[in-house]
This record gives structure tokens, sequence and C-alpha cells, in this order.
């Protein structure tokens, strides 16, 4: 990734905002693969902890999936009582694995709104 810091870290947000305000999302980070968190947006879920739990809950699921046979992981959905869920989508930019991480609210669907932000993001590290 060849881009200025400062920058990538106000695009992110951006494709973030947009991604929460078309998705109804409650909160949204962009993490490195070991939790540590590259871009935020302000709520007030500690999202820090969500993106240590998502590099958590990876190994958990690469462990899984090396024993039990399956492909490459995709994501992690963590469903809470009250049916919010937590969505960690995993994403690869040239060498580096990154996480999305969402805060859902119940039955809202998420996958097309964490593609489309997914794909922004790689476009911008990719030009």
């Amino acid at each position: 990734m060849q881009t200025e810091p400062r920058a990538a870290q106000e695009a992110f947000q951006d494709i973030l905002l947009r991604m929460n305000a078309a998705g109804g999302f409650q909160a949204s980070l962009v993490a490195s693969r070991d939790g540590l968190p590259i871009v935020t947006v302000p709520s007030h879920y500690d999202l820090e902890v969500a993106a240590a739990m998502g590099a958590l809950l990876a190994s958990v699921a690469d462990e899984s999936q090396a024993r039990v046979g399956l492909e490459s992981m995709d994501e992690v959905v963590v469903l809470g009582r009250d049916r919010k869920r937590l969505i960690l989508r995993h994403f690869k930019v040239g060498e580096e694995v990154l996480v999305l991480a969402a805060i859902v609210p119940p039955l809202v669907p998420y996958r097309r709104h964490t593609n489309r932000a997914i794909r922004e993001i790689e476009e911008f590290l990719t030009t």
C-alpha cells in the first residue's frame, strides 16, 4: 500500500460513513488482521474491543477451517440476544489482510453494503 496514511484514513472514514448511512449500521471500523484499528467511525461502541475480538475470532475460524477442511473464511458473524450482529468481513489487498467490522441492527441486510465498502477500499489502495 503506497498511500499517504492521512489520505487513506480520511478515505476509509468517508467509505465507512457512507456504508453506515446506506445500511443503517450503528458502528463500523477497518482493522488489521491482528486487530489493530486502522480507522473507526465515532460511536458509543468500543470498536477497539471489536477489532481485537475480530482477530481472535479469525484465529479460531482459521483453526476450525484447517481442522474441518473448509475453504478460506470470508466473514464471522456474532449474533447477540437482541439480534444485533457484529459482522467481521475479511478481505485481502495485496498481501495485507484487513477486517471490515460493523454493528448491524436486527433484520437489516448488510452484505451488499459491506461488499461495496470493501470494493471501494480495495480500489483506493490499488490505485
